[in-house]
């Protein structure tokens, strides 16, 4: 089934077979990223938003891969690189947020618009033909709450998405991930990252709060995997947590596991307090 055909299944019957795009990172990216190799590395990651990739390339990773279990990341992503060189920042956010401000709530008219897709739709194209033809199609024959059928519905606050994300930071930020990332694409696996569908060796491994709603013996499965694909000295962002009340000793990955991980504090936006990441460093 093409991806024109899973989002018409979607739009026309409901879902209840896969995740769904979230159009911007939950996660303080700009906080955890200092703490990985990334200039020059190989970077897997999970994440429906593409957010992580994007960020990861700002640094300057060599390469990245995204694997995630929605069918839509791979074209989201695609879109999000193409709308990145042809839009500016103000244009970028209305475009691919559901809320218009944090005052008005969400009823973004501009989210997905047509209008606005026939200005990306050129470096859309050129990164990647499938990923054009999959939004040409939705922006064109279906209607915004169609389209909007396709996402989560979550959102962060539009100051929360500028403080968590580096290339939204500020005009300076976004013009510079503009230029550095002229012409560049993802690779995207559709898949399960707790399966084995990673392919090569990685610098480092975002799991993102993926393991946090599995099981232990996906957990083990996962970790286990990631470990084989890591080079050493490489890190795996085991899981993500938005406090430190949800953080909990003993999440099942094996004890030489745990004992090489180490819980890093960073600042989250605003009156939040602190987010942490669970990180493992591969020694041997």
């Amino acid at each position: 089934m093409s991806l024109i055909d899973k989002a018409n299944d979607i739009i026309t019957n409901g879902n209840e077979k896969y995740p769904l795009i979230k159009s911007f990172a939950g996660e303080n990216i700009k906080g955890y990223l200092q703490h990985f190799k990334i200039k020059g590395g190989s970077i897997a990651t999970v994440g429906s938003s593409g957010d992580q990739a994007i960020s990861a390339l700002v640094a300057g990773a060599e390469s990245v891969l995204i694997c995630d279990t929605c069918p839509f990341t791979g074209a989201f992503a695609d879109l999000k690189l193409a709308a990145l060189q042809s839009l500016n920042r103000k244009d970028f956010i209305d475009f691919l947020s559901q809320q218009e401000n944090t005052q008005r709530g969400y009823g973004n008219d501009d989210f997905l618009s047509r209008k606005k897709f026939k200005k990306v739709s050129g470096a859309l194209e050129r990164i990647n033909e499938n990923s054009y033809q999959f939004w040409d199609y939705l922006t064109l024959e279906h209607p915004q709450q169609d389209r909007l059928k396709i996402f989560r519905t979550d959102d962060p606050w539009l100051e929360e998405i500028q403080f968590n994300i580096n290339y939204l930071r500020s005009n300076q930020s976004y013009e510079y991930a503009r230029k550095t990332l002229s012409g560049t694409r993802v690779q995207f696996i559709w898949g399960n990252i707790q399966g084995r569908n990673l392919k090569g060796t990685y610098d480092t491994i975002f799991l993102s709060d993926v393991l946090l709603s599995s099981s232990p013996t996906e957990r083990q499965e996962t970790i286990n995997n990631c470990k084989a694909q890591i080079v050493t000295g490489g890190k795996i962002l085991v899981a993500y947590y938005k406090a430190r009340e949800d953080y909990k000793t003993g999440l099942g990955i094996g004890e030489d596991v745990e004992n090489s991980c180490t819980l890093i504090k960073n600042s989250r936006y605003s009156s939040k307090g602190k987010d942490y990441v669970l990180v493992y460093t591969k020694n041997d």
